[in-house]
């Protein structure tokens, strides 16, 4: 249940950071939207004007500068809206906005028909795609860049007869799809090193994260063990005193465990130990954690659970070891409990530690197989 929760949270966890890269995508729309904005109205103002072209600056400005920007902003908008929508799916998200620019760059190439050096900008989507380490993407959006340029450069051919005279035309394409085909080999490139890079994290973080598992665990039961107790309990005590909510410790000690060692062998005890740790856990949960401490003692500590409901669980196990263990284990086994509630009279852990060990050991004078509670004052 754990690794498939971990699952979960991973790729809800790497659907954000995609949708955050489209995002970003998006808001660099916007702002390349400005920037062509300016250069437009600097080239108006400093090259157009002093040029005397044959328009008036009326027409000038609504057909290369306000209508284009505002197409532009208006599917920078669209594709804004799109991609904060939940219901569509990721791989959707990423085609639309890595389409974005190359419409874009497709629309100033038809709209400045003479700024064929804008060809070249088509590389740009290419390596952008990058980011989504997705191979197959990469690839598409090379062969739509590539069909959208062939295009582009027929849709102009009548506005520019004197360059396709003169061959320029026929330069230019051709340059700009040796200088896309290479942008798209180098990207193939920076996606497999991204790819091999990110298996060797995940490599180191699957180790890291094993040895850290079993730093945590005893290796016998599969429980907590003790250092974990220690850290546990400090900082749950910690959190418990913050925000006011009730924390239990249970300690627990398996009754006469020496002597079924030496009557039955300590492949029974063994057997013992390890039904018993499977009972306690079983009661693990969100708030529920159980320890061993080494031999036949063990704990449990019990977030937002009162004394009440603590004894009531402990009660609930000594019933189920009273029931089941002859049948399992062919013996009857028994265990003593000493249960402290963590009061604000006590200064730290190890005050509430000792009052929980102090009512274990009153239940082993008082005959054992007992729960005893920890002394208010202790």
């Amino acid at each position: 249940m754990a690794l498939l929760d971990n699952k979960i949270v991973k790729e809800k966890n790497f659907r954000k950071r995609q949708e955050w890269f489209c995002h970003l995508i998006v808001l660099s729309g916007y702002l390349c939207v400005l920037i062509n904005f300016v250069a437009l109205v600097a080239v108006w103002k400093w090259i157009a004007l002093p040029a005397n072209l044959p328009y008036t600056t009326y027409y000038y400005w609504m057909r290369y500068i306000l209508i284009p920007t505002g197409v532009l902003l208006a599917v920078v908008w669209i594709i804004d809206f799109l991609v904060k929508r939940e219901k569509i799916s990721l791989i959707v998200k990423e085609y639309t906005v890595i389409l974005l620019l190359v419409f874009c760059f497709a629309f100033l190439i038809v709209v400045h028909k003479i700024a064929l050096v804008l060809l070249a900008s088509f590389l740009i989507p290419i390596f952008i795609s990058t980011m989504f380490s997705q191979p197959k993407l990469t690839r598409n959006v090379f062969l739509i860049s590539i069909g959208t340029m062939i295009a582009c450069t027929y849709i102009i051919l009548p506005w520019i007869p004197a360059r396709i005279q003169d061959g320029y035309l026929w330069v230019e394409l051709f340059s700009a799809l040796a200088l896309v085909s290479c942008a798209y080999v180098f990207s193939r490139i920076l996606i497999r090193y991204s790819m091999d890079n990110l298996a060797e994290l995940k490599v180191s973080y699957e180790m890291q994260s094993r040895l850290h598992s079993m730093m945590q665990s005893d290796r016998f039961t599969g429980l907590h063990n003790r250092s974990t107790f220690d850290e546990f309990l400090n900082s749950f005590v910690e959190e418990s005193i913050h925000n006011g909510e009730p924390l239990s410790l249970a300690i627990l000690d398996l009754d006469h465990f020496k002597t079924v060692n030496d009557t039955y062998g300590h492949a029974k005890g063994d057997q013992v130990l390890l039904y018993f740790s499977h009972l306690l856990k079983n009661r693990e949960g969100e708030d529920t954690y159980a320890f061993r401490f080494g031999g036949d003692e063990f704990a449990i500590l019990y977030k937002r659970l009162d004394t009440i409901e603590t004894v009531l669980s402990c009660d609930n196990l000594r019933n189920e070891v009273t029931q089941n263990a002859t049948k399992i284990l062919g013996i009857n086994i028994a265990f003593s409990c000493g249960v402290a509630t963590f009061k604000a009279n006590w200064e730290n852990a190890t005050a509430f530690f000792n009052a929980a060990d102090k009512a274990l050991y009153l239940a082993k004078q008082h005959g054992r197989n007992r729960t005893e509670l920890a002394e208010v004052h202790s």
